[in-house]
Protein backbone atom coordinates (compact mmCIF):
# COMPACT_ATOMS: atom_id res chain seq x y z
CA UNK A 1 0.00 0.00 0.00
CA UNK A 2 1.42 3.32 -1.01
CA UNK A 3 0.88 6.43 1.07
CA UNK A 4 0.42 9.53 -1.07
CA UNK A 5 2.91 12.33 -0.44
CA UNK A 6 1.74 15.92 -0.23
CA UNK A 7 2.41 18.02 -3.32
CA UNK A 8 5.45 20.29 -3.30
CA UNK A 9 4.93 24.04 -3.46
CA UNK A 10 5.50 25.67 -6.83
CA UNK A 11 8.10 28.05 -5.42
CA UNK A 12 10.43 27.28 -2.55
CA UNK A 13 10.07 29.43 0.56
CA UNK A 14 12.41 32.40 0.66
CA UNK A 15 14.62 33.36 3.52
CA UNK A 16 15.15 36.91 4.65
CA UNK A 17 12.91 39.89 5.26
CA UNK A 18 9.35 39.85 3.98
CA UNK A 19 8.68 41.62 0.71
CA UNK A 20 7.58 45.23 0.85
CA UNK A 21 9.03 48.50 2.02
CA UNK A 22 11.74 48.25 4.68
CA UNK A 23 10.62 48.84 8.24
CA UNK A 24 11.95 51.83 10.11
CA UNK A 25 14.88 50.97 12.30
CA UNK A 26 13.82 50.57 15.90
CA UNK A 27 16.27 51.88 18.48
CA UNK A 28 17.92 49.20 20.54
CA UNK A 29 16.92 51.02 23.73
CA UNK A 30 13.73 53.09 23.44
CA UNK A 31 14.61 54.42 26.91
CA UNK A 32 17.94 55.27 28.47
CA UNK A 33 20.44 52.41 28.80
CA UNK A 34 19.78 50.04 31.71
CA UNK A 35 21.07 50.89 35.14
CA UNK A 36 22.48 48.38 37.64
CA UNK A 37 19.11 48.52 39.37
CA UNK A 38 17.24 47.19 36.32
CA UNK A 39 18.86 43.75 36.60
CA UNK A 40 18.16 43.64 40.31
CA UNK A 41 14.48 44.42 39.80
CA UNK A 42 14.17 41.34 37.58
CA UNK A 43 15.40 39.17 40.48
CA UNK A 44 12.76 40.59 42.86
CA UNK A 45 10.22 38.21 41.30
CA UNK A 46 12.49 35.15 41.31
CA UNK A 47 10.96 31.82 42.32
CA UNK A 48 13.57 31.37 45.04
CA UNK A 49 12.88 33.37 48.22
CA UNK A 50 16.59 33.56 49.01
CA UNK A 51 17.34 35.17 45.64
CA UNK A 52 14.52 37.67 46.23
CA UNK A 53 16.04 38.56 49.61
CA UNK A 54 19.46 39.06 48.04
CA UNK A 55 17.87 41.28 45.39
CA UNK A 56 16.33 43.53 48.07
CA UNK A 57 19.70 43.71 49.84
CA UNK A 58 21.43 44.61 46.58
CA UNK A 59 18.78 47.22 45.81
CA UNK A 60 19.42 48.85 49.19
CA UNK A 61 23.14 49.04 48.34
CA UNK A 62 22.60 50.49 44.85
CA UNK A 63 19.58 52.65 45.58
CA UNK A 64 21.38 55.83 44.52
CA UNK A 65 21.36 54.49 40.94
CA UNK A 66 17.59 54.07 40.92
CA UNK A 67 15.23 56.42 39.18
CA UNK A 68 11.51 57.04 38.91
CA UNK A 69 11.33 54.40 36.16
CA UNK A 70 12.55 51.76 38.63
CA UNK A 71 9.86 52.91 41.03
CA UNK A 72 7.16 52.54 38.36
CA UNK A 73 8.32 49.01 37.52
CA UNK A 74 8.28 47.95 41.18
CA UNK A 75 4.87 49.54 41.83
CA UNK A 76 3.41 47.72 38.83
CA UNK A 77 4.39 44.36 40.37
CA UNK A 78 2.47 44.91 43.62
CA UNK A 79 -0.51 43.02 42.23
CA UNK A 80 1.52 39.81 41.71
CA UNK A 81 -0.49 36.67 42.50
CA UNK A 82 2.18 35.31 44.87
CA UNK A 83 2.09 36.92 48.33
CA UNK A 84 5.79 36.18 48.85
CA UNK A 85 6.67 38.15 45.74
CA UNK A 86 4.39 41.01 46.86
CA UNK A 87 6.24 41.07 50.20
CA UNK A 88 9.53 41.39 48.34
CA UNK A 89 8.23 44.26 46.23
CA UNK A 90 6.98 46.07 49.34
CA UNK A 91 10.47 45.77 50.84
CA UNK A 92 11.92 47.04 47.56
CA UNK A 93 9.62 50.05 47.71
CA UNK A 94 10.95 50.79 51.18
CA UNK A 95 14.49 50.71 49.78
CA UNK A 96 13.50 52.99 46.90
CA UNK A 97 11.78 55.42 49.27
CA UNK A 98 15.09 55.70 51.12
CA UNK A 99 16.64 57.05 47.92
CA UNK A 100 14.57 60.19 48.43
CA UNK A 101 14.94 60.81 52.17
CA UNK A 102 12.91 64.01 52.14
CA UNK A 103 10.16 62.46 50.05
CA UNK A 104 11.20 64.29 46.89
CA UNK A 105 11.34 62.54 43.55
CA UNK A 106 9.53 59.27 43.99
CA UNK A 107 9.82 58.96 47.78
CA UNK A 108 6.22 59.86 48.54
CA UNK A 109 4.98 57.77 45.62
CA UNK A 110 6.86 54.75 46.98
CA UNK A 111 5.41 55.26 50.45
CA UNK A 112 1.90 55.71 49.05
CA UNK A 113 2.25 52.35 47.29
CA UNK A 114 3.41 50.77 50.57
CA UNK A 115 0.41 52.30 52.38
CA UNK A 116 -1.86 50.68 49.81
CA UNK A 117 -0.49 47.27 50.82
CA UNK A 118 -1.87 47.77 54.34
CA UNK A 119 -5.13 46.56 52.77
CA UNK A 120 -3.59 43.52 51.05
CA UNK A 121 -5.43 40.20 51.27
CA UNK A 122 -2.33 38.54 52.75
CA UNK A 123 -1.54 39.17 56.41
CA UNK A 124 2.16 38.64 55.67
CA UNK A 125 2.15 41.43 53.06
CA UNK A 126 0.30 43.74 55.46
CA UNK A 127 2.89 43.00 58.15
CA UNK A 128 5.80 43.78 55.83
CA UNK A 129 4.12 47.03 54.73
CA UNK A 130 3.70 48.02 58.36
CA UNK A 131 7.36 47.19 59.06
CA UNK A 132 8.51 49.36 56.14
CA UNK A 133 6.37 52.28 57.31
CA UNK A 134 7.56 51.81 60.90
CA UNK A 135 11.20 52.01 59.75
CA UNK A 136 10.41 55.26 58.00
CA UNK A 137 8.62 56.56 61.11
CA UNK A 138 11.69 55.79 63.24
CA UNK A 139 13.63 58.11 60.96
CA UNK A 140 11.34 60.92 62.07
CA UNK A 141 8.81 61.08 59.24
CA UNK A 142 5.73 62.44 61.03
CA UNK A 143 3.36 61.93 58.10
CA UNK A 144 4.11 58.20 58.10
CA UNK A 145 3.45 58.06 61.86
CA UNK A 146 0.03 59.64 61.25
CA UNK A 147 -0.78 57.00 58.64
CA UNK A 148 0.19 54.13 60.93
CA UNK A 149 -1.90 55.45 63.81
CA UNK A 150 -4.93 56.24 61.62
Amino acid sequence: VRVPTPPRPATPPTLGPPPGPPRAQQPVWPRPPPTPVDGIILRLADDDVVVRGWAVDALECLVEYSDVNALDVVRAKLEHRDAGVRQTFVRALGALAAAWPEGGGGGWAALDAVRGRLEDESAAVRRVALEVLAQRARRGDGEVVDDIVA
